[in-house]
């Protein structure tokens, strides 16, 4: 601490100043622009309205189940679909209205089934009575959300946008819950900025798609090395091996869309790791590409790779309740549809319950299951939007959240 504080020595402490803590140091708290925070934990807190009225539009699509054709029926349920998507979210928001029971919330639910048409989204918004209506999941797709947002019914209630990347129409109704993975990019870049120096060893690989992010790089970290994959994507291991050193902590930028490049060089570091050499792996961008069988969780702990995510799976308790209650009330595991959903959902309940308003800015990033949410205004003015991400680094076999 002293440390990181040399003036306490002198003028020991005094009220009003800002103490440095080291990131293991700081327990449950949250670090926000380099300032600790309390973790906020809704689950805990004192309730203005214990009763919430939730509607959401689904893309069933019950019309085209054809119920006479048990053969047809489980072919279609077999595979990812709208079908099963909806199904699993609306298995997963059912455990959340559960979980929020139990802590004495009574949830009201009424499900419409939007056959992902727009006509029959406007139909059901027309004959519905909204008045007690609080807040809107969905619709799940962007172009149907976007419509039902802006319907004179709708227009005044909080919508929110649960499961899709794409962006939705910024509106002044409108919550976004996943976080822009633009965003996440500049921040992590900013995020990169800090933690390179002359004093390390420095290596950018990009791809053929993110030539210009590689040159960008190139640009901020001249004293960087600069690999170009070859044609057909892979790095030669003798190039890899002839840059990094034993003698400096090595830190590889790398950009790439492409799953032959990562498995080839979590690969080829993973080897120089071996070797007793310093190795980090940061990305300005994870795909799931890197959830592939293909590449190695362990390599990827032995290098440290370091990212920013808009979840974090988490291996503990309320986790491990969620899949027992899932399984015994819907007799299967959950998708990651369905944990979403029940991130989504509870977060939103709490909300309600909690000062009956979605945006509460003095709230803070509340966490669930796997998914941070931190609702601010968006950068038009209309509406908000989730701005809620991780910094996370591989461990041995597990993904550790860094506190910045």
């Amino acid at each position: 601490m002293v440390a990181l504080n040399p003036t306490l020595t002198t003028s020991g402490l005094q009220a009003g100043m800002i103490l440095k803590v080291p990131p293991q140091n700081t327990g449950e708290l949250a670090v926000e622009n380099d300032l600790l925070i309390e973790r906020t934990q809704l689950e805990d807190s004192v309730f203005q309205a214990p009763k919430v009225s939730l509607a959401v539009f689904l893309p069933f699509k019950s019309d085209a189940i054809e119920l006479d054709s048990v053969e047809q029926t489980q072919k279609k349920l077999s595979k990812r679909n709208l079908h099963t998507i909806a199904l699993d979210f609306y298995m997963g928001m059912m455990i959340a209205i559960g979980r929020a029971d139990s802590l004495g919330i009574t949830t009201a639910l009424t499900v419409f089934d939007s056959h992902n048409r727009k006509d029959s989204i406007r139909a059901k918004a027309e004959r519905h009575d909204w008045s007690n209506t609080q807040a809107i999941v969905g619709p799940l797709i962007p172009s149907n959300f976007n419509m039902a947002a802006i319907l004179p019914d709708l227009n005044r209630i909080p919508m929110v946008a649960p499961l899709s990347s794409k962006a939705v129409k910024m509106q002044a109704n409108v919550y976004q819950s996943v976080t822009d993975l633009n965003k996440i990019r500049m921040k992590m870049l900013r995020y990169i900025d800090q933690q390179i120096d002359t004093t390390q060893n420095v290596v950018i690989i990009a791809d053929t798609l993110n030539h210009a992010l590689g040159d960008t790089l190139a640009h901020r970290y001249p004293f960087a090395h600069r690999v170009r994959p070859e044609l057909g994507g892979f790095v030669v291991p003798d190039l890899i091996d002839s840059l990094l050193t034993d003698s400096l902590p090595n830190k590889v930028v790398f950009e790439s869309q492409d799953l032959n490049l990562v498995a080839n060089v979590t690969s080829l570091l993973n080897a120089q790791a071996a070797k007793e050499k310093e190795v980090q792996l940061l990305t300005s961008l994870r795909l799931p590409i890197y959830d592939n069988e293909n590449i190695s969780k362990k390599h990827l702990g032995a290098i440290r790779f370091t990212y920013l995510g808009r979840k974090h799976p988490k291996d503990n308790t309320a986790l491990k309740q969620f899949k027992e209650s899932y399984q015994k009330q819907w007799g299967d595991y959950p998708s990651k549809d369905a944990l979403r959903a029940y991130d989504v959902t509870l977060d939103l309940i709490l909300r309600l319950a909690y000062r009956q308003n979605i945006y509460l800015p003095s709230l803070g990033p509340t966490d669930y299951l796997e998914g941070r949410f931190h609702y601010l205004p968006s950068q038009n003015g209309q509406g908000f939007e989730n701005v809620g991400h991780y910094l996370l680094q591989h461990d041995g076999y597990t993904v550790k959240e860094i506190k910045k």
